[in-house]
């Protein structure tokens, strides 16, 4: 039996729901009648702490979940080795599942569900992926719905999901304008919060700014700082990189051609690997050859601090710890950007 996803967390629509009689609960409920019936039902919550397993019984199950429209409740199971899977948002309608000849049919006790619009607008994305197929262009009508969603939902998932899909390939003043639009609750979940994060760090270590101090734990116990290696009198081409992280490894011949050309009584780099395993980074570092010094272990410090959550980012500090450049030091640009302050 070939199953339908109907759901993603990653796709809705842009109306408000309504609530029905009971305004703090929302009922999920399923029936299966066909053939193969599943022993149990898989439901997860991890904004709320919620993981349970419903045993079927007689082909049902029912569970009550906390009204919570901010989040995406999402339940799967398993019928003949197929894992079907979808998303709920808990608006405080009713949901019952039926199965008995594909596809799942859906029913909902509010018309105005967010869940309908959810399910309408998974349509309407799967109509524009084939529209795609033959015109790229036509991934413009999903920005510009995300963008209806978000602008119409600024206080539950409908406008999280809205925000995730349209705020792509906006710069950083347009990101952070549409973040302060939306509730105190959306702007408080993790992707949301730490789009926030990196912006308005992003903004406060611009070019000119002095450099932020942050220490790492290294594997033999010592902690390293930043400020070991910066502000020392020396421009320093700081990396950071991951051993996991393919466009970074792919920079390492660039900067091994500007340590070999600049390194001296001037110039220096510094590696410092985030998000990373220190016996991986350390793997790393022997595999690739690696001559200048790696501060170990940084984890999400320096971004954080320094605004950015994709790697490789390469800056260049001044002799005084000055941050000189930001971008446009990766690559072929790596020497050119150099030679300007390194002549």
């Amino acid at each position: 039996m070939k199953l339908v996803r109907l759901f993603s967390i990653f796709a809705a629509a842009a109306f408000v729901a309504s609530c029905g009689s009971n305004e703090n609960v929302t009922l999920l409920k399923g029936v299966f009648t066909g053939e193969s019936i599943p022993d149990e039902v898989h439901i997860e919550d991890t904004d709320n702490g919620l993981d349970t397993l419903i045993a079927l019984k007689d082909g049902k199950f029912s569970i009550e979940l906390n009204r919570d429209k901010t989040t995406c409740v999402g339940m799967d199971f398993l019928i003949d080795g197929v894992r079907w899977d979808g998303g709920i948002i808990p608006d405080c309608a009713t949901i019952t599942y039926t199965l008995d000849k594909e596809p799942v049919s859906i029913e909902y006790s509010d018309p105005n569900s967010l869940n309908v619009q959810l399910r309408a607008f998974m349509e309407m994305q799967s109509q524009i992926r084939e529209k795609a197929k033959e015109n790229p262009d036509a991934y413009d009508e999903m920005f510009d719905y995300a963008k209806q969603m978000f602008d119409n939902n600024p206080d539950n998932f409908i406008g999280y999901i809205g925000y995730l899909i349209s705020s792509q390939g906006k710069n950083a003043d347009e990101k952070l304008e549409m973040i302060e639009k939306l509730s105190e609750e959306l702007q408080a979940k993790p992707a949301i919060a730490q789009d926030k994060t990196v912006i308005v760090a992003a903004k406060k270590m611009g070019v000119g700014a002095m450099f932020t101090d942050f220490e790492a734990e290294q594997p033999d116990g010592s902690v390293k700082k930043f400020s070991d290696y910066i502000g020392k009198g020396k421009y320093v081409l700081v990396d950071f990189w991951a051993s996991w992280c393919g466009p970074c490894l792919g920079e390492i011949p660039y900067l091994k051609a500007a340590y070999k050309k600049y390194k001296g009584d001037k110039f220096d780099i510094l590696g410092v690997a985030v998000s990373d395993k220190p016996e991986n980074t350390l793997r790393a570092i022997k595999e690739n050859e690696i001559p200048w010094n790696v501060i170990l272990n940084a984890q999400h410090k320096p971004g954080d601090l320094y605004g950015f959550n994709t790697i490789p980012q390469i800056f260049l500090f001044g002799p005084d710890g000055t941050l000189l450049k930001r971008d446009g030091l990766r690559g072929e640009e790596m020497d050119a950007a150099l030679a300007e302050y390194l002549k």
